[in-house]
Parts: C-alpha cells; sequence; structure tokens
C-alpha cells in the first residue's frame, strides 16, 4: 500500500512538473505561444529571435514541442540570421538523450544546411557536423569537401576544420584535400587545416612529401602556412632527402618562426641532418632563443658521427645564456651515455662550479649516467 502511494504521488508530482512548464510565462506567454510565434512569418524578426533564444534558453531544448518546433521553422525561415539562430540550437542537442530516429532525423536538416544561401548558416552546419555531430556525420564528408570551395571564408575554414577532426575517415577525400592544399589562389587558413587533414590520413606516402616540398617551396606564402609545412615535414617518412635540404634550407630564415618550425622537425629526421651541416652548425648560435633550443636535438642526433657537433652541445651546456638551454644540452649530453665520454670532465667541472643549482644537479647526473654509476 504504502509503495503505491509513493508511486502515485511521483506520478503526480512528475505530471504537474510538466503541466506546469507548459503553462510557465515567459515574457507574458507560455510555451506553446512562443512556438507559434517563431513558426508565423507574419510576425515581426526581433521577436521570432526572441522566441528561437527563449525556446532554448528558458525552456529547454528536450522540452516536449521545442525540437519539433526548430526542426520545422528552420526549413521555412525566410531569414537568414534566424535560420543561422535555429541551426545554432539545434547543434547543442545531446544525440544521445535521443532516440535513434531524431537524431538522424535532426542531423539530416543541419547536414541539408551545407547548401543554404547564407554563408553564415552554412558555416554553423559545418561546425556542427565536425564537432557535436562527428560521430554520426560521416555521410557528410564528401558535401564537406566540396565546401572547401564555399564563397563564404568562414565556410572554407569550417568545412576544413570540420575533415581535419575526422581524421582517417576523411582518406575518401584524400585527393580534394590534396588538390585544395597545393591551390594558393585560397585562403592560408583553410589551406592548413587542408594540409593537417593530409599529415593525419597519409603522412608515409610520398605524394604528402612532394606536396609539403612543393608549398615550402612556394613564393609569397603566408608565414603560418610556412610554419605548417615546416612542421608538418617532422612527420613524414618517405622522400626524406629533399625534404632535409628544404628544412637545413629554412634555417636560415630571416623568420625566426620558420627557423624554429625547421629545427624542430630536423630534430626528427635522425642522421639525415647530416647533409646540412653547415646550416646546423649555424643554428647553434642562432640569435633566438627557441631556435637553440630546438637544434640541440639535432645535434645530438648527429653527435655519434660528428665530434664537432657534440662539441657543440659541450659549448651549449656551458655557455648558453638561458638556463633552460643549458638544462636541455646537458639533458642530452647524458642521453648520448658512453657516446659522449669527452664530455665527462665538462659536466664534472659544471657539477663542481657552476653557480646555478639547477645545472650543477643536472651535470652530475649526467656524469653519473655516462659513466655509468
Amino acid at each position: 500500500m504504502r509503495i503505491w502511494i509513493i508511486g502515485l504521488l511521483t506520478i503526480l508530482t512528475t505530471g504537474a512538473t510538466v503541466v506546469a512548464q507548459e503553462n510557465r510565462l515567459v515574457a507574458g506567454k507560455k510555451l506553446g505561444e512562443w512556438c507559434v510565434l517563431l513558426k508565423d512569418l507574419k510576425t515581426e524578426k526581433k521577436i521570432r529571435l526572441a522566441a528561437v533564444r527563449i525556446l532554448e534558453g528558458r525552456y529547454g531544448l528536450y522540452e516536449d514541442g521545442v525540437r519539433r518546433t526548430l526542426l520545422d521553422s528552420v526549413l521555412k525561415e525566410p531569414d537568414a540570421e534566424i535560420r543561422g539562430e535555429i541551426v545554432a540550437s539545434l547543434s547543442r542537442f545531446e544525440l544521445d538523450k535521443l532516440d535513434a530516429k531524431s537524431a538522424s532525423e535532426l542531423v539530416g536538416v543541419v547536414g541539408d544546411r551545407l547548401k543554404d544561401s547564407s554563408g553564415n548558416v552554412r558555416e554553423t552546419a559545418a561546425s556542427a557536423l565536425g564537432g557535436p555531430f562527428l560521430s554520426v556525420a560521416g555521410d557528410y564528408i564528401f558535401a564537406l569537401a566540396d565546401a572547401l570551395r564555399d564563397e563564404h571564408p568562414g565556410a572554407r575554414v569550417a568545412a576544413a576544420e570540420a575533415l581535419r577532426n575526422f581524421e582517417k575517415k576523411a582518406e575518401v577525400v584524400l585527393d580534394k584535400l590534396t588538390a585544395y592544399a597545393r591551390d594558393a589562389k585560397h585562403d592560408p587558413i583553410s589551406r592548413q587545416l587542408a594540409l593537417q587533414s593530409i599529415l593525419t590520413i597519409a603522412p608515409d606516402s610520398a605524394a604528402t612529401s612532394t606536396l609539403l616540398a612543393g608549398l615550402a617551396r612556394e613564393k609569397d606564402a603566408a608565414s603560418a602556412l610556412r610554419v605548417s609545412v615546416l612542421d608538418g615535414m617532422g612527420k613524414l617518412s618517405n622522400g626524406l632527402d629533399e625534404i632535409v635540404v628544404i628544412l637545413g634550407e629554412s634555417l636560415k630564415d630571416k623568420d625566426a618562426e620558420i627557423r624554429r618550425a625547421a629545427a624542430g622537425s630536423l630534430g626528427k629526421m635522425g642522421p639525415r641532418g647530416k647533409s646540412v651541416w653547415a646550416a646546423v652548425k649555424i643554428a647553434a648560435s642562432d640569435e633566438d632563443v627557441a631556435v637553440r633550443y630546438r637544434i640541440l636535438r639535432v645535434l645530438a642526433e648527429l653527435s655519434p658521427q660528428n665530434k664537432e657537433a657534440l662539441d657543440l652541445l659541450g659549448s651549449a651546456a656551458q655557455k648558453d645564456t638561458v638556463v633552460d638551454n643549458r638544462l636541455a644540452a646537458v639533458a642530452e649530453i647524458g642521453n648520448l651515455g658512453v657516446l659522449a665520454k669527452d664530455l665527462v670532465p665538462l659536466l664534472e667541472k659544471l657539477a663542481d662550479d657552476d653557480i646555478r643549482l639547477a645545472v650543477r644537479e643536472a651535470a652530475a647526473k649526467a656524469a653519473a649516467k655516462i659513466k655509468g654509476l
């Protein structure tokens, strides 16, 4: 009896809550009235905009009738700003809270907005497909690839970002991504994003190495794109001879960001860096702190076959003006083990005499490591 009464009270309470929500007034109107106002195209624009925001913000997306109203309205709404607001609201649905049919319908409606007459709406749709709807939006990969050539810059960037987020699934449009990244007429941001997709999909491909080599030699390319290209070179595993040459040339660039990216990727090339030793040697004394820091990895890679590279590591450990660089150099020396035995006296001197406690401790640890203690 007691259980039955509790159950009845629960039902009554829940029903009362639903009724209260449906009848709750916002700006003097009930939920149903706001739904009608949004769908009525004779309603003043500012009122319809307010209706979208009130339905989501004051009643909630999952309230009975709200989702249906938004879905129906976006298909008939003539005003681009209001359509954009509706698509943005639809993108905030958590699909796992909907049944499969409802979720599929919602994603479909948003996906169809990739063909909307408004660039802002297309951008919002692309962002939703590549963001909260990513796990179920695979059917729109080809449409997103087509959107790379959208006349609206924001839509292009959103499409490129969405394709990047699809990672390996975007392999089906690799040819379109490659053609887009190669075309200098496109904006650098979306080209960067396309390049990131390509590096995720096919880092081992000779075609990817060829693409990056071509982009690196592109005249008047934006600095940010050049940096992305050089950073990407560190992920390649094919056609590396030409890539190393380009990285070596880039160590001499007047732009410090370019030199940093080149030094970082060259450090991932192992002993191949020996072919650009002259540029590496100069970069070891670069005026930029970050370039010097990253070139330490290159020196460590070359030290087993190059005594001069080992000596430059020792010089950095002892004389670099930045403590973090000195500590990094000491760590690289220690990691070389017995190959760096000639630098043990230098490390022991640093361990005894250096004014920096951190350097003394790091040098002592590196010396012990080399000696096998």
